[in-house]
Order: structure tokens, then sequence, then C-alpha cells
């Protein structure tokens, strides 16, 4: 068993995945084009499953208008004009200690 099996213990329990699953999804990297409502979902849940390194690709600015549907960003992304590939690095916020996440 690793350090990070009780965080992901309930995917290592199930049959389709198990502890050899768990440690190729830890070695993956994947590549994420757009981070918009559905994006910002999908990046979280790709981090809490525990994707080793995760990089988005994402060509517009965080505005006002997006954080009521996108989960990543806040009123100071927004405020600056942030491009969201780089807001996107803090999400999810401090959901796990030893993540890789790449905005480009």
């Amino acid at each position: 068993m690793t350090e990070t099996t009780p965080r992901y213990a309930r995917q290592v329990a199930c049959e389709l995945i198990g502890e050899a699953g768990q440690a190729r999804i830890r070695a993956a990297t994947v590549l994420q084009v757009g981070c918009g409502a559905l994006g910002t979902v999908q990046a979280e849940l790709l981090v809490r499953a525990g994707v080793g390194r995760l990089i988005i690709v994402d060509r517009d600015v965080v505005e006002l208008s997006n954080l009521q549907r996108q989960i990543c960003f806040d009123e100071e992304d927004a405020r600056m004009h942030r491009p969201k590939a780089e807001g996107s690095r803090s999400c999810p916020k401090s959901c796990i200690s030893r993540r890789k996440t790449y905005g480009v």
C-alpha cells in the first residue's frame, strides 16, 4: 500500500481500478482543452481522482459573468481579467497537497 491509499481507498477497492489502476492514474498526464463551466468541474474531478499532472489550455480570460458557473475562479480573477489557464492553477483550491496543475 502507498501513502496515498487512504485518500483513494474507494477507488483502490473498486475492482476495475485497484492499486495498479490508481498508480496509473497517479502517473498520468492529462491535457484538458477549455476551462469553462464544464471544464472547471472536470479539472477539479481529475485532480481529486489523483491525476499526477493536469495541463489546462484555454485562451479566454475570467469575466464576472463566468463566476456563477465556473467554480475555479473568484471575483479577484475577474477583476484582474486573469487568463483562465492561469487562474485554473489554483483549482481546486488546496484539495490535494501534492498536485501539479499547469495553465497554458
